[in-house]
């Protein structure tokens, strides 16, 4: 079990990006400022080239704050995701050369529960493990107020070891960057990340821990996440798939035994299959022998004594590339955040 404590000698980088985010970016900095008083923290935010009014409201906040919390705040033009979040390891470095701190990489509409980071150190401690991961709680699409987040978590709460997180990356990964704490050791070691990607991440960076040691998961939320109303739209939904599919291509290639390739391959088909089934017409015949293609493939994969690993990765991320609108895969001007 794990107790809620106080812990006066830890330190603690909060790295925010942000973009276009102005109804939530507020109540996810003060939440940070509610969070980080158990801690010698800092924080750091980025704003990627928002159109809104996230740079106002972000100075705003800094004036406030930062006699009582160490603030650097970057404001710059849009360069996407991945840069923006190597920007943030870059001056985290910085701020701890040694590489003995602990690390909330936190989205600008996902609000962190207080008091959680004190019980995701403490797992981490206890388990010696680099990246645990907390529960989300759902909200939306109105923002938080404050009295919503001054609660402080239950006194006791679980964390245990992953079984397989390396399994778990290529098959079942389903968190977002707010709900997991970084040991900055095993967070810089990541880092750089490929700007060739778009999208996901925290998934870059969790994969490359998995590839050299487990996780540890906390049965308790330690964030809030945005939820829109509307059901998800199939471009934003092909993004993710076709990010993490070129992800584990490109991290995990030469990394992985032929017995994980075979499962990260067969995942990649199955959930492809899943997309044409949901978002094409059924009477299309080029759904229908894509739909085929994708079963054969799936089923022989098992049967060979080579994987077909460059095919169909390269077949998956075609049909994500032609099946919905994500041109801008290439173009960093609409960076999807």
């Amino acid at each position: 079990m794990i107790e809620t404590v106080t812990i006066q000698t830890d330190k603690v980088l909060y790295l925010v990006s942000s973009y276009n985010k102005s109804p939530y970016i507020r109540s996810v900095l003060d939440s940070i400022v509610i969070d980080s008083d158990a801690f010698h923290a800092s924080l750091v935010i980025i704003d990627d080239g928002s159109t809104d009014q996230s740079v106002d409201i972000i100075q705003t906040f800094v004036s406030q704050y930062e006699h009582k919390l160490p603030i650097t705040f970057i404001a710059r033009d849009n360069r996407g995701i991945f840069q923006t979040t190597n920007q943030l390891g870059d001056i985290a470095r910085k701020l701890d050369p040694e590489a003995t701190s602990f690390i909330r990489l936190i989205d600008s509409d996902d609000p962190i529960m207080p008091g959680s980071t004190a019980l995701l150190i403490k797992a981490s401690k206890d388990l010696q493990c680099h990246l645990v991961k907390g529960e989300a709680i759902a909200y939306g699409p109105d923002a938080l107020k404050a009295e919503q987040m001054k609660a402080e978590p239950n006194t006791l709460a679980e964390a245990h070891i992953m079984s397989d997180s390396l399994l778990y990356c290529l098959t079942g990964f389903d968190f977002v960057p707010t709900q997991s704490l970084y040991h900055s050791s095993a967070f810089f070691a990541a880092l750089p990340i490929s700007d060739n990607f778009v999208s996901c991440q925290d998934y870059a960076i969790a994969l490359q821990i998995a590839l050299k040691g487990d996780f540890a998961s906390l049965n308790y939320p330690v964030c809030y996440q945005m939820v829109r109303g509307h059901a998800r739209l199939s471009d934003r939904e092909a993004l993710t798939f076709h990010q993490t599919a070129g992800l584990i291509r490109h991290y995990c290639k030469d990394q992985l035994p032929l017995s994980l390739k075979r499962r990260a391959e067969q995942k990649q088909l199955s959930r492809a299959k899943r997309y044409l089934q949901n978002h094409q017409k059924r009477k299309d015949m080029k759904y229908f022998f894509r739909g085929l293609k994708l079963s054969i493939l799936k089923n022989i994969i098992k049967f060979l004594p080579i994987s077909l690993w460059s095919y169909s990765f390269a077949f998956v991320l075609n049909i994500y590339e032609e099946q919905a609108d994500i041109g801008y895969i290439s173009n960093r001007e609409k960076t999807p955040y």
